[in-house]
């Protein structure tokens, strides 16, 4: 009897033993299971995050692409304008230049002819240049030494004539002045009238520089 009762009390120990392994294995699956559902979960947001990461990384990438892009289209626009500018300024200058060039070249050929006028014209443009000046004290005229050479006889009375019932007079230095090549100097007092033909080109050119370009080049 004892010995059977052992045997029965080994058999529902081991019966037991299986029932508890056997749940003990089920909740072993179970914790695998739910681990294995985590382990997805967490996989699966990594997987987003790491998406959502490289789509905003493009993102960024794409803008500062699209920004490096407007920046350099808005240089190379302003680079083209700029270079159109200059091109165009450096046209003006060179027509300007060419145009200048052509005028002084015409007042050259201008001072040369009322240079070599015979001597009773060239005296007689003196004597209207003469007329036009506002002096009212005596005065010394100064001539070239070619001018000096072929003055006529009696001319100073007639530079005097123009003013006359005037209270000065004006004589001619028989010296020759410095550096004159036509035209004269006046001094009187600390009054200086250049007018050699050179300054007198010179202003009237200045003065209707417009005037004479439009006839020229239009």
């Amino acid at each position: 009897m004892l010995t059977s009762y052992f045997k029965y009390v080994k058999v529902s120990k081991l019966v037991g033993v299986l029932k508890i392994s056997e749940g003990l294995q089920n909740i072993i699956k179970s914790i695998e299971s739910d681990s294995q559902i985590r382990i997805q979960k967490i996989l699966q947001e990594a997987h987003k995050k790491a998406l959502a990461i490289s789509s905003e990384g493009e993102k960024k990438i794409s803008e500062e692409i699209r920004s490096l892009l407007a920046t350099g289209e808005k240089k190379i626009s302003s680079f083209l304008a700029i270079s159109k500018l200059n091109a165009k300024m450096k046209k003006r200058k060179k027509i300007l230049n060419f145009k200048n060039k052509i005028i002084l070249s015409i007042m050259e050929e201008a001072k040369n002819y009322v240079r070599d006028l015979p001597s009773d014209e060239y005296f007689s443009f003196i004597l209207k240049i003469m007329r036009r000046l506002s002096i009212e004290k005596d005065g010394t005229v100064f001539f070239s030494k070619k001018d000096l050479e072929r003055l006529p006889s009696g001319f100073e009375d007639e530079i005097n004539s123009l003013f006359s019932g005037k209270n000065f007079n004006f004589k001619i230095s028989s010296r020759a002045g410095d550096d004159l090549d036509c035209g004269f100097i006046l001094i009187s007092g600390k009054i200086e009238e250049n007018c050699t033909l050179s300054s007198i080109f010179q202003s009237k050119f200045e003065d209707h520089y417009d005037l004479i370009s439009r006839i020229l080049f239009f």
